[in-house]
């Protein structure tokens, strides 16, 4: 028999008859025990059944791996230049059942550089610097945006009118300028430096957002009790009112990282460089390329889309499950 369970719309408990992790709630009209679930678990089931996201993880997870540790073992470092063979062509096999001998990857799976170098191992260090610079920025830029945020939702009055004035004001200038403007006058050429210019300028979005919560939650009755036992201003916004908006702030902040590695890309195809090594970089270096030797353009650009899909399907994965009215769970 099939039961399907119904969840409340907010807060309570996820109801699963099978769970024998806790202890019996009551017991259902057919005589099955139902277990009471936590909103922490609802969130991980609902996230764990979310194919795409999984899938989504999965690709991105293999990617992550595959920039920071293929290198290791990777015969052909990033830097060493070479004698340019069949025009630097890929000898990666992707059709293999053509010529019968099942998948290749030969030498140079990515094929070379005009300087003899291989493109695989290029490719890979691009990776690691758009990747650094996306999950700093992106960290980044949510920590400043919580912070905005929280002060101005919970205080109100003068700070919020400051606070949103200049959030406003920095929402009128283009930030691609804005970042391009930054990156020559501060000469960054570090990941780390150029991740701090990105996340200087796109936490705006995730204050609004903490802010909107904020507001609400300050009215409600929690905060309130906490306010009458004598709690002080940092412990109500750490302890009781940051954790009901952990939702918005992890998926945001999973939108900011691809907004991140997006931004890297556009800047230095403009000629804006945020860091030495980047897919970013490569697009722009080789953007003339593209109808001689396009392997030199995709190869890059591929990824870059692939990373950034993959951060925007999980987004939405942790959006839906962190969602109060995701009511239905399959059982």
């Amino acid at each position: 028999m099939t039961t399907e369970i119904v969840e409340p719309a907010s807060g309570g408990v996820d109801l699963d008859p099978t769970d024998q992790s806790i202890g019996v709630d009551r017991v259902a009209a057919d005589g099955m025990a139902v277990k009471a679930r936590s909103q922490r678990q609802m969130v991980i089931r609902r996230f764990l059944r979310h194919r795409l996201a999984m899938s989504s993880l999965a690709v991105l997870t293999s990617m992550v791996i595959l920039a920071y540790v293929g290198l290791w073992f990777w015969d052909l470092p990033y830097d060493r230049s070479g004698t340019v063979v069949d025009g630097g062509r890929s000898t990666i096999d992707l059709i293999p059942w053509i010529d019968g001998d099942g998948f290749q990857m030969g030498q140079h799976p990515f094929g070379q550089d005009n300087i003899g170098r291989d493109y695989f191992a290029v490719t890979l260090k691009g990776a690691q610097g758009s990747i650094t610079v996306a999950v700093v920025a992106g960290l980044v830029a949510t920590t400043i945006g919580t912070i905005v945020g929280a002060l101005s939702g919970y205080f109100r009055g003068l700070t919020d009118t400051v606070l949103m004035r200049i959030v406003d004001v920095l929402f009128t200038i283009p930030l691609l300028l804005l970042a391009a403007v930054l990156s020559r006058r501060f000469d960054t050429g570090g990941a780390i430096g150029g991740a701090l210019i990105i996340a200087s300028l796109i936490w705006l979005t995730t204050a609004r957002v903490i802010r909107a919560e904020f507001l609400s939650l300050r009215e409600k009755e929690f905060v309130e009790a906490a306010r009458a036992l004598g709690a002080g201003h940092t412990r109500i916004i750490t302890k009781h009112m940051l954790p009901n908006v952990v939702g918005s702030i992890v998926v945001s902040a999973t939108l900011l990282i691809s907004a991140a590695i997006l931004i890297e890309a556009a800047l230095s195809f403009l000629g804006f460089n945020i860091t030495e090594f980047s897919l970013g970089r490569q697009v722009q270096t080789y953007r003339t390329a593209f109808n001689t030797r396009p392997w030199l353009f995709w190869w890059p650009g591929v990824f870059i889309i692939v990373i950034a899909l993959c951060i925007n399907f999980i987004g939405d994965g942790l959006r839906d499950a962190f969602d109060p009215k995701q009511t239905r769970v399959r059982q």
